[in-house]
């Protein structure tokens, strides 16, 4: 629905460029945008309809970090498509629109931003004996492959997403210990939100969401798989 509505529109855009650019313009870029993210979104739900991992291996020890390419692109995006409506929209748009518009302009710049200083991309994922480890800008814990509950696939905003819960907040191992209490705050706060102690968006590591959760779910029922993950390399012949 989304790409049919877009189209529509950017075919629009087009028949009003010649005569009014003043509305074509941001037209062809907002809806333009909306195709590109409907047309990603119809890509990816068929790919992972198409994969079936029969087993997955992952290196232990590893940290795993959010792609650096895929918080450059969002932010140039951002910033790229918010300064062209505002150029159009500044002055005739009504005031809620341009605060909008100049909320997507500071977001898309902050990202960039934080990517070219490094304070950007936090965090990461790794796979250890132990369990699972996410790492945060200012601690990490880790979540026991035993104490792991439930791993299920989802959606958050079109965005794919790993969603985890715990049986035994008590098990979570926290380093440093003395961010013990915010984290254990943290993942209550998910719990309330999003219904799950722990959301992983698999897109910002470039990692398709069915492999990872093949990889959980294959360390949280086998005890036995957990021993691969104290070599830090893949078996021969594994890819």
């Amino acid at each position: 629905m989304l790409l049919a509505i877009s189209v529509a529109f950017v075919a629009a855009g087009l028949l009003m460029l010649p005569s009014n650019r003043d509305v074509a313009v941001p037209t062809l870029a907002f809806f333009g945008a909306c195709a590109s993210v409907a047309v990603a979104t119809i890509a990816r739900k068929l790919r992972f309809t198409r994969l079936r991992p029969i087993a997955v291996e992952i290196v232990g020890g590893t940290p795993i970090r959010p792609s650096r390419l895929y918080m450059g692109v969002l932010g140039g995006a951002l910033l790229a498509l918010g300064t062209v409506l505002i150029s159009y929209w500044h002055s005739s748009a009504p005031t809620l629109v341009v605060l909008s518009v100049w909320t997507m302009i500071v977001a898309g710049a902050l990202l960039l931003l934080g990517l070219v200083t490094g304070y950007l991309p936090a965090g990461f994922i790794r796979f250890d004996p132990a369990g699972l480890t996410i790492g945060r800008r200012a601690d990490s814990f880790t979540l026991p492959w035993d104490c792991i509950t439930s791993v299920v696939p989802g959606e958050m905003h079109d965005n794919p997403v790993l969603l985890l819960c715990v049986g035994d907040l008590d098990a979570i191992i926290v380093n440093p210990s003395s961010a013990r209490a915010r984290v254990i705050a943290s993942l209550l706060s998910n719990l309330r939100w999003v219904g799950a102690h722990v959301m992983i968006m698999s897109s910002q590591y470039r990692i398709e969401l069915p492999l990872l959760v093949s990889a959980i779910e294959r360390y949280v029922r086998d005890p036995r798989s957990r021993e691969g993950l104290a070599v830090r390399r893949l078996p021969p012949g594994i890819r």
